[in-house]
């Protein structure tokens, strides 16, 4: 199968349509409450615009990877993109005497779009690329959904501040990338024994489950962090919003350089290599979080360390999320990877979802700041028992057990000659 050069650029260009599900219309939310201000629970209703597409996007990812297999890649990527630009642009072309009921319609069937999209895309990564070549256009996957998140807020606010309804136009750029799309080839059916794939998905579910625990934690970040600063740190300096969008870039900018780099991370770390150093990156940043409101030197200082932890949050995270999609693709087979991307997605965003729900109770108990060092401690316990499986260390851990043990017997992998481990060369015969 011939792959296109800009079958790479195109899925990247889609992948970054994703994020502009919420993004894009943030800013606007305060005019859409007010142009809606008669309807009932208007304020429920606003919120619901920006965060019913994220749970559409959970309920029909796994439909999304059983459409790929029933109808093909490209056929479910191009309907997404068109869907994609009617749906999402339907809340500002729609007339003023429809209520906010008919834009809650419009953006559920955007969370239709986006989750075709996502899943069709990554598969279709999965298809055309392999081996360290796979690795680098996930990674830039990831820097090109960091950096489009940053890109499309900041167009929106300023669209915004012209008439609210003009950030519902940035929708119509997944137009763009049709043309390419189409152009793209669909994949050979794999006609291989259907009962592999519950095999397969059942290999894949400590995936599922890491990708879920993930957005857990990953969403105190949009949650939460803006109340820290409102609370503790912003009291003298009166831009609560324009610092929480500092500190939250710092965490995107640091993503986007690591998940350009995330090949040539992955290759000297491997797999649980990377998920070790991302999670105790991950750890680490969130720690400097939690310490920030102690400083008592002011509340600038404090602000700095807040920042310089989102950043080196910002740097595990951006390696860890392309590590699992990865991660993903090299366990599945080809016939299943459709329906485990899916699956991977829909977990991504029921993680959103539940966040707020999940970490209530931490908050209640030890506050904000506190949920984020409790995060921290998790986070460092998931990078020691990832560290577990990598192959240096668990190769020392088992020769140190070995050496415990039967300090006179033999361990494979250690001279005993030597107060030093040294692998074993075999000889050939």
């Amino acid at each position: 199968m011939h792959i296109p050069r800009h079958a790479a650029w195109t899925l990247l260009a889609a992948s970054s349509l994703t994020v502009m599900s919420g993004a894009t219309i943030a800013p606007a939310l305060p005019a859409i409450r007010d142009a809606y201000a008669d309807a009932w629970q208007a304020e429920l209703m606003v919120k619901l615009v920006l965060t019913l597409p994220a749970l559409l996007i959970a309920l029909i990812a796994p439909m999304g990877g059983f459409l790929l297999g029933r109808f093909g890649r490209k056929p479910v990527l191009l309907m997404g993109l068109l869907l994609y630009a009617l749906a999402g642009s339907s809340g500002g072309w729609m007339p003023a005497s429809w209520t906010i009921y008919a834009m809650l319609v419009g953006r559920a069937l955007l969370g239709v779009a986006v989750a075709l999209i996502m899943v069709s895309a990554t598969t279709l990564i999965g298809d055309y690329f392999s081996g360290e070549r796979r690795r680098g256009v996930l990674g830039l996957q990831s820097a090109f959904m960091a950096g489009g998140g940053v890109l499309f807020l900041l167009l929106g606010g300023v669209l915004a501040d012209a008439d609210w309804r003009l950030p519902f136009g940035i929708y119509l750029l997944s137009v763009l990338i049709l043309p390419t799309a189409w152009s793209l080839p669909e994949p050979p059916r794999n006609e291989s024994d259907r009962s592999t794939d519950a095999t397969s998905l059942a290999a894949a579910t400590p995936i599922f489950l890491i990708a879920l625990g993930l957005m857990v934690v990953f969403y105190l970040v949009p949650t939460q962090l803006p109340f820290l600063l409102e609370s503790v740190l912003t009291e003298q300096a009166g831009a609560g919003g324009l610092l929480s969008g500092g500190a939250i870039a710092a965490s995107t900018a640091a993503g986007v350089v690591t998940g350009l780099t995330y090949a040539r991370l992955r290759r000297p770390l491997g797999l649980h290599g990377v998920n070790t150093c991302a999670c105790a990156l991950m750890a680490s940043g969130f720690a400097l979080v939690w310490l920030a409101p102690m400083l008592e030197s002011g509340w600038g200082a404090a602000y700095a360390l807040l920042v310089l932890g989102m950043g080196v949050y910002g740097l595990g995270s951006g390696i860890l999320m392309p590590n699992l999609n990865n991660w993903l693709l090299d366990v599945v087979p080809e016939r299943s990877r459709g329906r485990a991307v899916g699956m991977l997605t829909a977990a991504f965003f029921l993680g959103q979802f539940l966040s707020p729900i999940v970490t209530a109770p931490a908050i209640g108990t030890v506050g904000i700041a506190g949920s984020f060092g409790l995060a921290s401690l998790l986070l460092m316990a998931c990078a020691m028992s990832s560290a577990f499986f990598v192959p240096g260390i668990r190769h020392a851990l088992s020769v140190r057990q070995c050496a415990y043990q039967d300090p006179l017997g033999p361990c494979p992998g250690m001279d005993r000659d030597s107060d030093r481990l040294e692998p074993r060369v075999p000889t050939r015969r």
